[in-house]
């Protein structure tokens, strides 16, 4: 006896939920319990594949259908069953039930013809008489397997499909399912400043449906059922893509692969796969359009005596020379350091924050005392030209 799997259960959606629903049920649940992603897992790998099985059915409008009038069909049975309860019923006493005397049933006249009594009984002659049939729903099922649901034309079993659809008219080669663009896929990609400058390649996992190629896509191995896609002819694996990224994107852009996204039903294209770019900027600079600026830490003897001090740009670290006596507040401009857009580079700017230190030493405190004794004069503001 088969047993009915209601497959919108099995995806956990409402009973008749639209393909969209349907569909984003699948990839939730695919990710999830992917083998790949749960090695060793039995449990993991026997879910997969009742969904594999499930989304199967019904992202086919056919196989969908067939499985949606079995459905319709055990309600109304269940209606029906209520039904006949409620109307076997006795009505309760005293409430407009029959008259004594009228529960007796009239038996038919003595005949002379077993025939005629036969008939009398509401028998046929020569015929087994049978008790009406309380159908199961796991045997309505199973009935409704044998026979197919048609609308006027036979329906018959694929050997190929392992599943039934209406006989093709002669000569005809149209497959049952409509043909349906695949969904684009996005995947988020973080890329440094300088990759961002300079251009990259990156290697993305993107989840595939892919076509058996043990049975090359027909279910069966010599008459057998395929061991590696235990029928259901799609793989889901985990594909890896490199995908160069080009020199100058911006934060927030996306990259295009073509035919690389979500499989196309019913021999219809692949969607496609975008890669949206997350650039990942130091978090000590700030960007403005296409100029980065940054502050840098100078010692009080390199403001005064000048010197060589380390800047973090988006290229990496960089030496830059202050000229003696630089104050605090001072913006030095690194040329053509900032953001690279198609020919166009922005500059780098970097604004000195001169450090007092701490934590003197005597010695020292002796040398900075005997300096203010060398320059008595106190600091004035220069006024803004």
């Amino acid at each position: 006896m088969a047993i009915f799997k209601n497959y919108y259960q099995i995806l956990g959606v409402d009973v008749f939920a639209d393909p969209e629903t349907v569909k984003a049920a699948f990839r939730k649940l695919a990710r999830q319990h992917h083998p790949d992603l749960n090695a060793g897992n039995a449990h993991a790998e026997e879910k997969f594949k009742e969904i594999n099985e499930a989304y199967e059915i019904l992202s086919n409008p056919e196989k969908r259908a067939m499985h949606d009038a079995t459905i319709k069909a055990m309600q109304g049975l269940g209606t029906g069953k209520a039904a006949a309860r409620k109307q076997a019923a006795p009505p309760p006493k005293g409430k407009g039930g029959p008259t004594p005397g009228a529960e007796k049933k009239a038996e038919p006249k003595p005949t002379a013809d077993p025939n005629a009594k036969a008939a009398a009984d509401g028998k046929v002659p020569g015929k087994s008489q049978e008790k009406p049939a309380n159908t199961p729903i796991n045997e309505l099922f199973e009935s409704f397997l044998k026979k197919g649901f048609s609308d006027g034309g036979a329906r018959k079993k694929d050997p190929d499909e392992g599943v039934f659809r209406k006989n093709k008219e002669p000569g005809s080669d149209k497959s049952a399912e409509k043909p349906q663009r695949g969904e684009d896929v996005i995947v988020k990609t973080a890329i440094s400043p300088v990759e961002a400058s300079e251009g990259v390649v990156k290697t993305v996992n993107v989840q595939h449906n892919e076509i058996c190629r043990r049975c090359s896509g027909t279910g069966k191995v010599n008459g057998t059922v395929c061991n590696a896609c235990t029928g259901e002819k799609i793989l889901v694996r985990l594909k890896k893509i490199d995908v160069r990224i080009p020199a100058g994107v911006k934060n927030g852009s996306r990259v295009r692969v073509a035919k690389e996204g979500g499989r196309g039903a019913g021999g219809a294209e692949n969607g496609d796969l975008f890669l949206q770019i997350e650039i990942l900027f130091d978090p000590s600079l700030r960007v403005e359009g296409l100029d980065v600026y940054g502050d840098v830490a100078l010692s009080v003897t390199d403001a005064v005596l000048g010197g060589e001090v380390e800047v973090p740009t988006l290229n990496g670290p960089v030496k830059m020379t202050v000229p003696p006596g630089t104050q605090t507040g001072k913006v030095f401009r690194l040329k053509e350091r900032g953001i690279q857009s198609g020919l166009s580079k922005g500059d780098h700017f970097v604004t000195v924050v001169v450090v007092t230190p701490e934590g003197l030493t005597t010695r020292e405190k002796e040398l900075y005392q005997e300096l203010a004794r060398l320059r008595p004069e106190k600091p004035t503001l220069k006024k803004p030209r």
